[in-house]
């Protein structure tokens, strides 16, 4: 029995050494893959920012608009608001578009896109004939 523990000892160390060699000489390595996993809703999410960029408003809002209502993809809720408000300009619902950027800033100005809803405030007054709606916005979020 002893004999057969030595031989099988010698055995694999025969065959372990030229196999290290070989894993070394080959560069092969076992390290940690680098996998990125995207949940629906952000794959979703970012589907619907690129239709934005690419001046495909028309669908974009209806995908931003689905994203909203799914409870799983609350993290994008405010974003897809922003774009929906951003794509409704673009489509030429000036008065629609102001209306979703008054709610994103009657949130307050620590949201994520208060500022820049303010600067789109802007563009929509340049394209309306009664400024006054954008105004009383504006008035509503002075300090």
């Amino acid at each position: 029995m002893r004999r057969l523990l030595v031989y099988t000892t010698c055995l694999w160390g025969a065959l372990a050494a030229p196999l290290a060699d070989h894993a070394q000489d080959d560069g092969m390595s076992f390290g940690a893959l680098d996998v990125e996993v995207k949940s629906v809703e952000r794959e979703a999410y970012e589907k619907a920012v690129q239709l934005t960029k690419a001046d495909r408003c028309e669908e974009a809002i209806f995908q931003f608009w689905d994203l909203m209502q799914n409870e799983k993809g609350k993290e994008f809720h405010e974003g897809s608001e922003y774009y929906i408000a951003k794509c409704l300009y673009r489509v030429g619902l000036y008065h629609s578009a102001l209306n979703r950027f008054a709610t994103i800033m009657d949130r307050g100005d620590k949201g994520a896109y208060f500022e820049t809803s303010r600067e789109w405030l802007f563009f929509i007054s340049r394209k309306l004939k009664d400024q006054q709606a954008v105004l009383d916005v504006l008035a509503k979020h002075v300090k």
